[in-house]
């Protein structure tokens, strides 16, 4: 199975980029806690060093701590292989409830910092009320000419599909 892998070390991220959906399209669960060990993401979160798990689709986010060995990544990659070779077809059964903040800041690591980082950016993520995400470009994204649009094609569209309770992103004024 070719799983894709990014590591954003100065997150503490892993992203694995599946090659086919793990759950069904809009589906998000984010958990920091093990609820149930016959869930891939109970799996995973038993594996010292892991403290929050993002499954998606098509991308498994994992934030690990400054405690996690670099077997950390491996074990990861052993637990989503073998979930896959057990043909188990629900992937989620119990979650932890995550606040709204927490999920975006999730949402953000697998889907929008990895494009930013990229580009030497990054953002900041200050609230998530009242369907309204508050946030602040950094790095090369603070003064980038294209920052609005960034804002509205590609964080907006994002926190939206997974969120459909977020109907504004705002910058925040410096």
């Amino acid at each position: 199975m070719q799983i894709k892998i990014e590591n954003f070390e100065a997150k503490n991220i892993i992203n694995f980029y599946l090659p086919q959906n793990m759950a069904p399209e809009g589906t998000l669960a984010v958990a920091t806690s093990v609820q149930n060990s016959k869930t891939l993401l109970g799996r995973i979160l038993q594996i010292d060093g892991v403290v929050r798990c993002l499954l998606s689709p098509m991308v498994i986010s994992v934030q690990y701590s400054a405690s996690a060995t670099a077997d950390t990544k491996l074990l990861i990659m052993a637990e989503i292989e073998d979930f896959y070779s057990e043909q188990k077809e629900n992937t989620i059964v119990e979650q932890t409830p995550i606040d709204e903040l927490q999920q975006a800041e999730a949402l953000a690591d697998a889907f929008i910092r990895p494009s930013l980082y990229r580009d030497k950016g990054d953002i900041v993520l200050h609230s998530v009320k009242n369907g309204v995400i508050e946030l602040s470009f950094t790095g090369h994204c603070a003064g980038c000419p294209y920052a609005q649009n960034t804002l509205h094609n590609v964080v907006f569209k994002t926190f939206k599909q997974y969120m459909p309770q977020i109907y504004d992103v705002h910058l925040k004024e410096a």
